[in-house]
């Protein structure tokens, strides 16, 4: 029995190491539904494919406007959902998507612990740690409101500028030093 338990015991320290402490720029970041709302709408409209269905959207309503009296019912119906998609529809599901997933992601219901280290950024979360390295992240974009971490294409961390408050211009001094001007993007 003492063995079984040694080896249980042993296979629990096997999966979670120790949290090991790492010095650098440390911050602490709180995402909350409307910094998740920001993010899905600059990440769905900031790319070539947003805006080309933002154009459709607008010339097929400018279509509808010039050429409604010439159109039967059923174009100018299929017309006005067409100029509608883009620029009412698709925004408004995503923002109801957002505020989901805020309200309803138990990893956004605890602060997010950074530290920027001398070779890496260090992500804490309750007991969990995760170490990349600097020329793992991908890019990070400034949408404004926060400044967004690519890990991948689809997966990113949020920092809200606000939260970053009085350490936002070491915060961005730093990335520009370890990723260089072409993967941080930030807006002066």
């Amino acid at each position: 029995m003492d063995e079984i338990n040694e080896t249980i015991e042993t296979n629990e320290t096997d999966r979670m190491p120790e949290k090991k402490d790492y010095d650098g720029l440390k911050f602490s970041v709180q995402v909350e539904g409307s910094d998740m709302v920001n993010f899905i709408m600059y990440h769905n409209y900031s790319g070539i494919q947003g805006w080309f269905g933002v154009v459709i959207s607008l010339a097929a309503l400018v279509y509808l406007i010039v050429d409604f009296a010439n159109m039967d019912w059923t174009v100018r119906i299929v017309t006005l959902v067409i100029g509608l998609l883009f620029t009412v529809v698709n925004p408004l599901m995503l923002y109801m998507k957002a505020k989901k997933q805020a309200a309803t992601n138990e990893s956004l219901k605890l602060p997010i612990q950074y530290t920027l280290s001398e070779n890496e950024l260090v992500i804490e979360q309750g007991e969990e740690q995760l170490i990349v390295p600097w020329d793992q992240l991908r890019i990070i974009k400034d949408s404004g409101r926060s400044l967004i971490v690519y890990v991948t294409r689809m997966r990113a961390f949020i920092w809200p500028k606000e939260k970053l408050a009085s350490q936002y211009n070491e915060v961005t001094k730093l990335l520009m030093k370890k990723m260089g001007s072409a993967r941080v993007r930030i807006k002066k």
